[in-house]
């Protein structure tokens, strides 16, 4: 079994890491961690199985004539941003900068709201920015 360095190169490269996703800071250093800690990441393997799930690979941008196709596994709109929205934009554009600025990490508001519409704990829940997100945040639980 290939170290987390090594493991790392691998998948920078292509090589292998099929469906593993491995954080590296810094592949020139180790840092020292105190007596008795151990990295999640180092202790926790994944089932054989999993080694064997084919990678995704991404859609084509164009066509085999060179046309731009429409993705929409990319979550591109082929029609553009509707009128609504257009107007929820620009309502917004005033409002104590909100587009530039991130969201709630923790996504507290939102939380909450959906626990008080359907009568559940807000610790209970989970946001995300898409599912990429959301199974990277259930794989990475076990780990703490």
């Amino acid at each position: 079994m290939l170290n987390l360095v090594e493991q790392a190169r691998h998948r920078a490269v292509g090589l292998s890491g099929r469906g593993r996703t491995v954080n590296v800071l810094d592949l020139g250093r180790t840092a020292a961690k105190p007596r008795g800690m151990t990295d999640a990441t180092e202790t926790l393997v994944p089932k054989p199985w999993i080694s064997g799930i084919a990678p995704y690979v991404p859609g084509k941008s164009a066509g085999a004539d060179g046309r731009p196709l429409i993705k929409l596994s990319a979550n591109e709109n082929p029609l553009g941003t509707g009128e609504k929205a257009r107007a929820a934009f620009a309502a917004a554009q005033g409002a104590a900068d909100a587009l530039s600025r991130y969201p709630d990490p923790g996504s507290v508001e939102l939380r909450e709201a959906i626990a008080a519409k359907f009568g559940l704990d807000p610790a209970r829940i989970i946001c995300g920015n898409g599912s990429d997100e959301l199974i990277h945040l259930i794989v990475q639980a076990p780990g703490g």
